[in-house]
């Protein structure tokens, strides 16, 4: 239930699903009724969804309930990456070089829970997925 509730919110949040223009026009109109307060009911299985507030769920918001990543790219070749990503936590780190190969550095050191620094036995250029 979480995981197609979270896919929804995020494609009326920016997401990038593909639905067609009806369905999005549906859910937006569901969400909207629920953060309007009214509940949404469903007759047929005798479930309702309750009232909550979308401003909850969509990233950016005080209250985002969603979770944070990052995309860092080192277009030039260094042995050290050091990234100041912001999420406020210690992300889990996936490199990719230019080819969008998996690399896997020699050492992973989180500085802090805003800081993590790759180190490569040679010079490395690509990307680091942080989420």
């Amino acid at each position: 239930m979480w995981s197609v509730f979270h896919h929804l919110v995020d494609k009326i949040c920016g997401g990038s699903a593909n639905y067609s223009a009806e369905l999005n026009e549906y859910i937006e109109e569901i969400l909207t009724n629920l953060a309007d307060g009214q509940t949404v009911s469903r007759t047929h299985t005798n479930l309702s969804i309750k009232p909550f507030d979308p401003e909850d769920f969509c990233a950016g918001s005080a209250n985002a309930n969603v979770d944070k990543n990052y995309v860092f790219n080192q277009n030039v070749a260094t042995n050290i990456w050091t990234i100041v990503h912001n999420l406020d936590k210690y992300p889990s780190v996936t490199v990719t070089d230019h080819s969008n190969k998996v690399v896997v550095p020699d050492t992973i050191e989180y500085l802090d829970n805003n800081t993590v620094r790759l180190t490569f036995l040679q010079p490395q250029a690509g990307s680091a997925i942080l989420n």
